[in-house]
């Protein structure tokens, strides 16, 4: 929604996102800065939706998971395309080995 209304009154960039922050004050000052042009979308943006701590709370904490999940979790992806001499033993002492 941000990089389409972006679209038509500037030009978005790689820093261009659904604004959440910490404060109603921090979210007033960063929407003065970047929709000026849009003031509708801004006031929706503040009083409706209320992207910051103490504003839409169930929003925020859908924020917060989505962060957890980006910046704080390692998340391995392996993948395995031939295993060559791989041997081992199940928890009843049999042993296997691979080719």
């Amino acid at each position: 929604m941000i990089w389409e209304i972006e679209s038509g009154i500037g030009k978005p960039d790689r820093y261009t996102k659904f604004p959440f922050y910490e404060t109603r004050s921090e979210l007033v000052g960063a929407m003065n800065g970047k929709l000026k042009a849009a003031p509708e979308i801004s006031r929706l943006i503040r009083d409706e939706i209320k992207p910051y701590k103490g504003g839409n709370g169930l929003l925020y904490g859908l924020h917060d998971l989505d962060i957890v999940d980006k910046h704080r979790l390692l998340i391995p992806i392996v993948s395995i395309v031939e295993l060559r001499g791989a041997s081992g033993e199940d928890e009843r002492g049999g042993r296997f080995k691979g080719p």
